[in-house]
């Protein structure tokens, strides 16, 4: 409820100084529909000397941050109340893990992606980044947390084949989503002349183009159609997909809002 509360407070300050300071831009004069979407692109404040981008702050750090501080919890927990972790915990502690770690090594990725260069900060992106990604993605570790102290017995009716299977899914499923994510932010970097190779772990191989194949669009802007996208057009969220749903296979919450989500980018 704190992080609803503070999401909500935040984007009303951010949303009239904005409008106050005229840092506006792309705005409908739709007053419900320029707080939910925002009206300032990036707003940044002063820290120590260095403008910081509260939006990336918020999107990278603030929010993976609390969700792998209550993941390790709930793992903590389990491991205090029986010595031992049951497999749907490493399974998600893994998955969850992933995720996070593939944000933090790739944070030089992100400011070319569509939330970042494109989206503005308002309302859906603040209450998502403070509340919804920690405390909706938190809920499967919380679930197999409480699950397991009812039943007394962490290991309860799983099916180690089952695990197994999940395990193989969720790796292959990350190693696409690495690589061809890596593929096209990249191409863009190199594009721009921005990219500099970083040996940040894990680094996964087939993650960068040695002169790609592109295509000129009509607007003029290069459409990578090498790698996985000489294939398909959304290898990134296939295989996003797939991790979501093994994910999220005890427990559906976040399914609907991140199905909504995948097709929101899809039309970008």
């Amino acid at each position: 409820m704190c992080c609803v509360i503070c999401s909500d407070i935040l984007s009303i300050i951010i949303h009239f100084y904005a409008i106050q300071t005229k840092q506006t831009c792309r705005m409908t004069h739709s007053p419900i529909y320029d707080f939910f979407m925002g009206v300032w692109l990036n707003p940044r404040v002063r820290i120590l000397g260095e403008d910081v981008d509260l939006k990336m702050l918020a999107e990278v750090r603030l929010s993976w941050l609390l969700l792998f501080l209550l993941v390790i919890s709930a793992a903590v927990k389990q491991y205090d109340v029986f010595q031992t972790l049951s497999w749907p915990m490493i399974f998600i502690l893994t998955a969850q893990l992933l995720y996070i770690n593939a944000c933090m090594k790739g944070d030089e990725c992100i400011p070319t992606t569509w939330d970042i260069f494109y989206e503005k900060w308002g309302w859906m992106l603040i209450y998502w980044n403070l509340a919804g990604v920690p405390f909706v993605y938190a809920f499967q570790a919380y679930y197999i947390l409480v699950n397991s102290l009812k039943n007394s017995n962490p290991n309860e009716g799983v099916s180690m084949t089952l695990i197994l299977v999940l395990f193989v899914v969720l790796f292959l499923a990350y190693y696409i989503w690495d690589s061809s994510l890596s593929q096209k932010i990249r191409f863009r970097m190199q594009q721009q002349g921005t990219y500099i190779p970083r040996n940040a772990f894990p680094q996964v191989p087939w993650n960068v183009i040695k002169n790609p194949k592109y295509l000129k669009t009509e607007c003029g802007s290069p459409l990578l159609v090498d790698g996985y996208f000489k294939y398909c057009r959304k290898p990134q969220y296939t295989a996003d997909i797939c991790m979501s749903h093994v994910g999220h296979y005890h427990v559906i919450s976040g399914q609907v809002y991140y199905l909504i989500s995948i097709l929101h980018f899809l039309q970008a």
